[in-house]
């Protein structure tokens, strides 16, 4: 872990083994507006953009961007000749077994590693080898990977994957939509993403378990605006804020945690203002009754007391 720390790749840990409902990136996918970079549903107008990428993954969103492929560029050649055949498994083998003794095996760790984040996390293709014109790139310079802009990069590829399904009916998305997915998720329980104030990177909340709570929700939601006639997205201002339907979605989408804790707090308070009338009733008879003692009745009950 220290070496994959050492990359810059540390927030990475956090990301939980989750199955994706392919049904909720298939509908964001659908609802992605690719002129204004907006995810337009029910619920709210959600801006995409590299900043956004950076605040859910912990990514850089400045840096130099990756350098172009060129397929007769004798270091691409090289890649290629080093890593063409490899397979997932055969990647995931290298980065367990491989020796870091010296300078040269550290690098070659450090090539496989981001090579295997790219085929199964940031860029995932249907072939079962490498893309050299989306994967290479990602490694002609591994001494420093945080030189580079990859939540630019990530969103590119959102965009180009998002494009090819909306345009030419592309049904595999390759494209990081888990973080898609994250960010929809994280609108849902926070509200307008400027005003977030959840630690970041987004995805240290996301455990299995929140990822799992929040995909039955929100499906039940998607399904129920699919059902129903679709709002007029196009009538809301940018950085407007929450409509009265807007509102009782959010509130509406609360983890089932929360809203068991919500209804604990009101038993509870509701328990305590029983109590304080109930007590308030109780002083009332007692100064009623009190009015009706004579002195000598008070002053024996006083000695009582005192006894």
């Amino acid at each position: 872990m220290a070496k994959v720390n050492a990359m810059g790749f540390a927030n990475l840990q956090y990301i939980p083994e989750w199955i994706m409902n392919q049904e909720i990136y298939m509908y964001l996918a659908t609802k992605f507006d690719l002129e204004n970079n907006v995810i337009k549903d029910d619920v709210a107008n959600i801006e995409i953009n590299a900043e956004i990428v950076k605040r859910a993954l912990g990514l850089p969103f400045c840096g130099d961007e990756f350098p172009e492929y060129y397929p007769d560029d004798s270091e691409y050649e090289a890649l290629k000749s080093r890593w063409g055949k490899f397979t997932l498994a055969d990647l995931k083998g290298f980065v367990i077994k491989c020796a870091m003794q010296i300078e040269e095996q550290r690098m070659l760790f450090r090539e496989a590693f981001i090579l295997f984040l790219g085929k199964t996390f940031f860029c995932p293709t249907t072939n079962s080898f490498l893309s050299p014109e989306r994967h290479f790139p990602l490694v002609v310079d591994v001494k420093n990977p945080m030189q580079y802009n990859w939540s630019l990069q990530i969103f590119t590829w959102i965009k180009d994957a998002i494009k090819d399904f909306q345009k030419k009916g592309v049904k595999h998305l390759s494209a990081c939509m888990f973080v898609i997915v994250v960010i929809y998720f994280q609108r849902l329980k926070w509200g307008r993403l400027d005003r977030c104030q959840s630690v970041e990177p987004w995805i240290i909340d996301w455990s299995l378990k929140n990822l799992e709570q929040r995909a039955n929700t929100a499906l039940k939601k998607i399904r129920k605006m699919m059902d129903d006639k679709p709002l007029n997205n196009d009538d809301q201002e940018e950085g407007e804020g929450y409509n009265a339907h807007e509102e009782e979605l959010i509130n509406n989408e609360r983890d089932d945690q929360s809203e068991e804790g919500v209804l604990e707090a009101e038993e509870v308070l509701k328990r305590w203002t029983q109590i304080e009338e109930e007590l308030k009733s109780q002083r009332r008879t007692i100064r009623i009754e009190k009015k009706k003692l004579t002195k000598e009745q008070e002053a024996e009950i006083e000695a009582t007391l005192k006894e």
